[in-house]
């Protein structure tokens, strides 16, 4: 019998076809796998948040400087309110304070409508002051609805713990310090991007033992904080107390800084 040579040479002649082309037309590929073709990856896009935020960390210190020297040539006004509330809605105390700034001219007041105090001499919950680059004049109400006027030479009032910072640098730090901050995604205002900053829990405070902590904070990618909110509760005389403070600086490049008329009156009398 001849069959077993014959069943051979066909199984040779099968295998060597493996790796040849067809004539017929149609390629033939000896690891399918190859076929496929890998898709590349997208490259992420580069990071490009505030000044001391990444998406995994905030550097709270490095983000108020950068917010001081991103306003420190512009006209901006800054708003400080604060609100401490007991826990049936009476007020406790509330102030607002308002910067109006714009190179060396600055207009500032603070007004608290309640105070659990009287403030010595008389004087009340109302102070401002305005200067420019070479003289200051402030403003203290008086309970009996008259006020005392100082003038100063040389801007000294720099060194006065009632100066507030034109940029508000010193009051985001001392908001946002006691707390562990982290990224929230990002939030449109108009065509403004703004990124989200939040914080919840406790702080590491040591002025008084805060609870329920919440903070907010929308930054834009100069660094300018455009808003801070920050509630919280504390106890005061065994009763809680609810604590709300709101930080906004608007009018950027666009504030004009009053001159009240008292201004004009003081340097007047003081020649």
């Amino acid at each position: 019998m001849r069959s077993g040579p014959t069943l051979l040479v066909c199984l040779c002649v099968v295998l060597a076809g493996c790796g040849t082309t067809s004539t017929g037309g149609g390629a033939r590929t000896v690891n399918p796998a190859l076929a496929d073709t890998p898709t590349a990856s997208p490259t992420p896009e580069p990071w490009s948040g505030p000044p001391g935020v990444t998406q995994s960390s905030v550097d709270v210190r490095e983000l108020a400087s950068a917010h001081g020297q991103a306003l420190a040539n512009r006209s901006v006004t800054v708003e400080l309110t604060t609100r401490r509330t007991w826990s049936n809605g009476t007020t406790l105390s509330a102030g607002t304070q308002r910067s109006y700034a714009d190179g060396e001219r600055q207009f500032y007041r603070w007004n608290a409508s309640a105070v659990p105090y009287r403030i010595a001499g008389d004087r009340t919950a109302d102070v401002a002051y305005w200067q420019n680059d070479t003289v200051a004049v402030r403003r203290w109400g008086l309970e009996n609805g008259s006020a005392e006027y100082e003038v100063y030479d040389d801007r000294p009032l720099d060194g006065l713990a009632v100066r507030f910072d034109p940029t508000g640098e010193q009051t985001v730090l001392a908001l946002l310090e006691p707390h562990d901050l982290s990224y929230d995604g990002t939030v449109t205002n108009g065509e403004e991007t703004l990124y989200r900053l939040v914080a919840t829990g406790s702080d590491r405070s040591t002025s008084s033992q805060r609870s329920d902590v919440n903070v907010r904070v929308l930054v834009t990618e100069a660094g300018i904080i455009r808003s801070i909110g920050v509630r919280y509760q504390i106890t005061v005389n065994g009763q809680p107390v609810l604590v709300g403070v709101q930080f906004v600086v608007s009018d950027l490049s666009d504030t004009t800084v009053p001159r009240p008329p008292w201004v004009n009156e003081t340097l007047a009398n003081a020649d």
